[in-house]
This record gives C-alpha cells, structure tokens and sequence, in this order.
C-alpha cells in the first residue's frame, strides 16, 4: 500500500507539470497531498505533526482556490507562501521538521513545493519582489542560531525559495534546468545523512566529509554548477535593465552567505571530534570543490 501511496504521488507531480490552467494543477496539487498524508501516518510516529500539517496544507489550499475565483492574485501568492513555507510564513513548517526523518523531509522541503512553484510561476510579478530580501534576510539572521543539519536544510531551502522567485522572471526552460539540478543535488545530500543515521556513524570521517562537500555545492560554493546558475540569473537580471541598485543589495547578500555558511561549518566541525588531521583534509576538500560540478 505505501508504495502505491509513493507511486501516485510521484504521478500527480510529474503529470502536474505539463499542465498552465490552474484548476487543474489545483487538483493535481492536492492529490498529491492527500498521497503524502497517507505516507506521512506510515513513515512518521508524531501523528500529531502529521495531522497539522495536512490542515495547514488544506486551509492553505481552500483559500488559494477561493480568491483565485475572485481574481485577487495578491492573497493567492500569501497562501502560497504558507504553502512553501515562506517568510512571514515559515514558522510552523520549522516546528513540524523537528521530529521528521531525513526521508520525509527531503520530501517535505524539495519535492512538495514543485506544485505550488509552478503556481508562482503563474501569478508572479515585480510587485512582490520584496519577498525575496526578507527571505534572504531571515536566511542571514537565523544562520548564526543554526546548531543542526535539518535546520540548516529548512534554511536553505527558505533562500532557495527566493532564487527559484528570480528564475521566474527570466524562462520556464531555466526554472525547470535550476530544479532539476537542486533536486538532485539535494537527493545525494539526503541519501548520504539516512544512511548515515540507519548505520549511526555520527563521527565518521567519509560521512561527514561527503556531507560537507554535497552541501558546499548545494549553497553555491564557487565555481560550483549551482554558483554558475546564480551568476547566469544575476546577468539575465542585469539585462532586462532591473535596477543597479537591487543587483547591488542581492549580491552583498550572496557574499554575507558565503561567510554565514563559512562560521556554521567552522563551528559545526570544530563541534565534531575528529582527528588531527582533520583541518588538511578539509583543504584538500576545499580545492577539489573548485573542480566538481563544473561545467
């Protein structure tokens, strides 16, 4: 039955995306809810996190179809952002992750937002564009608080969200290219921590060296395939003539990232009690990054 659950459910998305009317990626889209619920009362103990995710997705979704009837694109891209998660919207998917495994939440933070993304890329426009500096700005601040791994996924999933917003502005054919990529890399990194946690290496040295090496392309380390994507959305921003300004502010936000992300996995090594020559092997990682994923 689970697998049945999985395969309808992989279904719904995939035949979603061939779809631009809207009540029909509705419907796809809670189909798909409905099969997660049901993998989430096999996979997850916490029932009560599953019963109120499955009625903040629901509401979310009554009210994403009740003001589309009534054209108000503004409250359907608010109950959108509840849907993915969002800034102001972000706290109640935070709780629920706590107690999810790694599975379900590489389900809950990647796969699950494909639906509503497309709608974005439906109804989204320059005017709300702001969503995209609150999301790195809470990215930013909420970094240094950052103690665990799931919590540092949620995070970068929350800045993801923005970038995925300016790749709307340039081509579908890109959107679906920047997917696709983050989705696998973001696979890999999840693969590699539920095989971790299945055989409880907590200290092991391939682990936690594969670990970071994943994550050090999932968030852009350059000239990592996913940096290169981001200086190519920075270029199609700067043609179509967006203001200097903007472009300015998003860049300093990517370089403050990159010195975030450097102190949380300073300290989140130095918490790890490896051996001494941990620190040479990290710098071997750290040039052989340079080489990886580059295209």
């Amino acid at each position: 039955m689970f697998f049945i659950n999985m395969y309808m459910y992989m279904f719904m998305i995939f035949i979603s995306l061939f779809y631009k009317n809207f009540i029909m990626m509705w419907f796809f889209m809670e189909m798909s809810n409905m099969f997660f619920f049901f993998m989430l009362n096999v996979l997850n103990k916490f029932k009560e996190n599953n019963i109120i995710y499955f009625i903040i997705q629901e509401m979310s979704s009554i009210y994403l179809m009740f003001f589309f009837i009534f054209n108000k694109n503004m409250f359907v891209f608010i109950f959108l952002l509840v849907k993915l998660g969002m800034f102001p919207f972000r706290n109640w998917i935070l709780e629920i992750c706590k107690n999810f495994s790694w599975s379900i939440s590489f389900i809950l933070l990647n796969i699950q937002k494909i639906i509503p993304l497309m709608f974005m890329y439906l109804i989204f426009s320059m005017n709300f564009i702001l969503i995209i500096f609150f999301n790195m700005i809470i990215f930013i601040i909420n970094l240094f608080n950052c103690s665990n791994l799931k919590y540092f996924f949620f995070l970068n999933s929350l800045v993801s969200m923005s970038w995925f917003m300016l790749i709307i502005l340039i081509s579908k054919m890109f959107f679906f290219i920047y997917m696709i990529s983050y989705l696998i890399l973001n696979f890999f990194s999840f693969k590699v921590l539920i095989k971790k946690s299945l055989i409880n290496f907590l200290f092991s040295m391939k682990y936690n060296f594969l670990i970071f090496f994943l994550i050090l392309n999932i968030i852009s380390f350059p000239p990592s395939l996913m940096f290169l994507y981001k200086m190519k959305i920075l270029s199609f921003l700067f043609l179509m003539k967006l203001n200097f300004f903007f472009l300015m502010i998003l860049s300093l936000f990517l370089i403050y990232m990159y010195m975030s992300f450097f102190f949380f996995f300073l300290s989140f090594f130095m918490n790890l009690k490896m051996e001494k020559n941990f620190f040479l092997n990290l710098n071997f990682l750290l040039m052989f990054n340079f080489f990886f994923f580059f295209l």
